[in-house]
Order: C-alpha cells, then sequence, then structure tokens
C-alpha cells in the first residue's frame, strides 16, 4: 500500500507542475487486464484479515510468484509509458531476491527491528526474516520512517517502483511534457520569445495536401498546409524563428481522412498569435 503514495504524490503535484488530470484519459495502458489478475492472485495468496479465507505458505508462494510474472508481462508490454521502466527493473529487483531466498522477500534483522516489527516464525505472508539472505543489497533491508503510512521494510526494488509510480503520474498528466517543452523553447527562442505557433492554413484552391501535428504549450495542433508531406528529418520552417522536425509520417489522425500526416517536434517557439488554426486535436 506504500508503494501507491507516490503515485498519489504525483496525481497532486502533476496541477502545480503544469499537468492536467484530464490527460490520463487519453493514455493508452495496454493488456490492463493483467493487472487486475495480477492484484487479485496476491489477495488470494495473502489476504488481508478482513477477507474471510487463509490461504496455505506453499499455494500463497506460487500465486504470489504467479501474479509477479503476470505484472512483468502487463509492464513489459508499457514500457514505452514514462516511469514503466522504473517499475519494471523494481519488479526484476525484487523477483530476483525472491527466487534466490525461496520464494519469500527476505527481510534483515536490523531492519525489522528498526521499523518495530517482531515475527514469531522465520516468515510471515510473503517476508522472511534471514540474517545472511543471497543477493543481500536487493532484499528488504531498510526500515521507512515512521511518519509513512502503511510502511516498514523496503527494498532497492520498492525505491525504484514507487519513483516510477511518481514518474508515471506526472508523465500521464503532461507534467513532464510540458516543463520539457518550455525549458526547450526557453533555450532555443530566448526568454522574450512567445510560447505559442503561428499556423498556416492551406489555401483552399490546392490541390495536394497534408497536416502536420505540432506539439505546443496547451496540447496538439493539427494544421493543414500544401503540397506533399515532407519526409521524417526535414526541418520545415513554421515561420518568425520557429522550426519543427519531422519525426514521422504517417496517416492523418482525423476520421476518414486519407491525407498523410508530419509528426512534428518543435524546435524553436517565436509565433504570431492572430493566425488561422484548422482543428484543436487534444487539449489535455
Amino acid at each position: 500500500m506504500a508503494l501507491a503514495l507516490p503515485l498519489l504524490a504525483g496525481f497532486a503535484l502533476a496541477p502545480l507542475l503544469g499537468g492536467r488530470w484530464s490527460r490520463i484519459g487519453t493514455l493508452r495502458v495496454r493488456v490492463v487486464w493483467l493487472f487486475y489478475v495480477a492484484i487479485v492472485l496476491q489477495l488470494v495468496a495473502f489476504p488481508v484479515k478482513v477477507l474471510p479465507w487463509h490461504t496455505s505458505d506453499r499455494i500463497g508462494v506460487v500465486l504470489w510468484l504467479i501474479s509477479y510474472g503476470l505484472f512483468s508481462a502487463a509492464v513489459a508490454g508499457n514500457v514505452r509509458i514514462p516511469g514503466i521502466p522504473l517499475i519494471a527493473a523494481g519488479l526484476v529487483s525484487n523477483l530476483v531476491a525472491i527466487l534466490s531466498n525461496g520464494g519469500h522477500m527476505p527481510a534483515l534483522p536490523s531492519a525489522l527491528r528498526a521499523a518495530g516489527m517482531h515475527f514469531a516464525t522465520s516468515h510471515n505472508r510473503n517476508s522472511a526474516v534471514l540474517p545472511s539472505p543471497h543477493v543481500a543489497l536487493l532484499v528488504d533491508r531498510w526500515a521507512a520512517p515512521a511518519w509513512v503510512p502503511w510502511a516498514n521494510v523496503f527494498s532497492v526494488g520498492d525505491v525504484l517502483i514507487a519513483l516510477g509510480g511518481l514518474v508515471f503520474a506526472l508523465g500521464a498528466t503532461g507534467a513532464l511534457r510540458r516543463r520539457s517543452l518550455e525549458s526547450h523553447s526557453a533555450a532555443d527562442a530566448g526568454p522574450e520569445a512567445k510560447r505559442r505557433l503561428r499556423l498556416v492554413a492551406a489555401r483552399p484552391d490546392e490541390r495536394d495536401e497534408h497536416v502536420r501535428l505540432v506539439p505546443t504549450l496547451d496540447g496538439y495542433e493539427l494544421i493543414e498546409c500544401p503540397g506533399v508531406a515532407p519526409v521524417a528529418g526535414t526541418l520545415v520552417d513554421l515561420g518568425e524563428g520557429v522550426w519543427g522536425e519531422v519525426v514521422k509520417v504517417a496517416r492523418s489522425p482525423l476520421p476518414n481522412d486519407e491525407r498523410r500526416c508530419a509528426y512534428l517536434l518543435q524546435t524553436g517557439a517565436t509565433v504570431e498569435e492572430d493566425a488561422p488554426r484548422l482543428a484543436l486535436v487534444s487539449n489535455g
């Protein structure tokens, strides 16, 4: 439960860093059902006190390892999402410690004493007390501060998972991207530049045309342009010292639109606000 706190903190901080909670709905998470199945398996393996069943240690360990495998598969399917690589590294770290020590996560006695925990047996639920565990660097070796809710002892893997949750929350709300754009624009255009884009609409008599998807500080702008779409790697002059680099060319994201779309990364930011705009594709 304590590992969810950085995730919640990230969502709470996001609006202060320019993120928007509404962006979470646009996040594409693959194989979500694997996460749900893994959580259910962990509850079956090691039920909390309010649940009306008990699972034997051997079955619990097997179910727990299966849940870790499902978590790992779900994470692997979403590795491009910010924060997920850190979570993946944390899961692998914990799994190595567990498999190297008989299916339980070892905890150093010194860490348990510092956390005020005492096991009546050598193991409890999914943890085990081992004074000399294998791969000792990866086991539960530190006690969490008393002011952290629901926390007790934690490992290197737990730290990585917690950091990954924080980065995920900031990335899912757009806070990371906004901060990156602000820094990038300021470095390229100077402090006096206006951080917007001049969007030039296509003339109605143009036969060949394409669209361009350009990131702005407020979301994405889809603009209509004359001529054939530029190839990937091309620098496109957007006017007033603003340049964009084409990172890929694909089909237009608009429904029933067969035109090609050039996806650009902004490399400059001096602009005019009164230029015509075709459509706002995403604004958080």
